[in-house]
This record gives C-alpha cells, structure tokens and sequence, in this order.
C-alpha cells in the first residue's frame, strides 16, 4: 500500500526530524564562529599591541599558540606540551592501557597548571590584574561555566581595546 495515509505521516515525521536536525547543526556552525572570532579578534588586536609583526596568526588554530608564547616570553617549544597529551590519549587506547590513560590524565592536569601561569603572565604583559583569572573556577561549577567563559571573553576584549592596557615586554627577546 504506497498511498496509505500511514507512510506519508511517516515520511512527514522524518522531514520534520532532518529539518530539526538541518537547524541544529546550522545553529551550531554559528554559534561556533561567533565564539571563535570573539576570542581570535581581541587575540589579534593584543598581538598588534605588542607590535608582533605575524598578527594574522591569531586566526590560525594550534599556529596561534607561537605568538602566544612570544607575548609571554616563554620559547614557541612550550607548544609541545599540548601534543603530549593527544599522543598520551592515543597510545592509551591503542594499548588498551588503564595506566598510560592515568598517566596521561595526571599529565593533562599538570598542562593546565601551565596554562593558568601562562594566562598569569599574559594578564601581567598588558597590566591586568590576574585575580581576573579566578573566574576560570567557575567554569568547573555547573551553570557558572557559560557565564564565567563570557566574561573572561569580556576581559580579554577590555585588555585588548581598552585604554591602559599596554604591552609591557617591549625589550627584545631571545628565547626562540
């Protein structure tokens, strides 16, 4: 029976779920941009105040962490903290190891560690008190994450086009 009333409210069902679905991962592309250029363009204009001649890189993912390391006059090799963690996680599945995937946990939270004194520093490169950086608890905290994660996005927008805040590392620096 291809007429039956039954298989077009079956058809009208699944139209109904794929459009569902077709706006939700449109609602998520945009969202994910809006998100990505509010961190990226205040990260630019930071770059640009400290007079960083490769500012576009501020748009490049994993590439922005090199000048995020030169602001903080810490070597662009600190990058490779990051990469330990991924190969960490791999080498933990592909050997079925609950030790290797314990190891690399604790690893993991000890990269974390570095990069709350990274964002200590970088908040001490342009004169922001690093108190600010409290916030980053919230984001541990069920319904706090979202709002904590605004307003670090908000003081990184403060830092980068606010009056005041200027790069404060403007010696050479050697360390590459």
């Amino acid at each position: 029976m291809y007429g039956s009333t039954q298989n077009l409210t079956n058809f009208s069902n699944l139209a109904f779920l794929g459009s569902l679905l077709a706006i939700g991962i449109t609602v998520l592309i945009v969202v994910s941009l809006v998100s990505y250029f509010a961190i990226t363009i205040p990260y630019y204009k930071l770059l640009k105040k400290a007079g960083y001649s490769l500012a576009w890189l501020a748009f490049i993912p994993i590439a922005n962490y090199w000048p995020g390391f030169w602001l903080i006059r810490k070597s662009r090799w600190n990058v490779s903290w990051f990469f330990g963690i991924f190969l960490g996680y791999v080498l933990a599945l592909s050997f079925h190891s609950i030790a290797l995937a314990i190891i690399t946990t604790l690893y993991s939270i000890a990269v974390l560690v570095l990069e709350i004194i990274w964002a200590v520093r970088l908040f001490r490169a342009f004169g922001m008190n690093p108190l600010w950086l409290l916030l980053m608890v919230g984001m541990i905290v069920p319904y706090l994450n979202f709002a904590a994660m605004i307003a670090l996005i908000v003081i990184l927008w403060v830092m980068a086009f606010g009056q005041g805040y200027d790069y404060r590392y403007r010696e050479e620096f050697h360390g590459w």
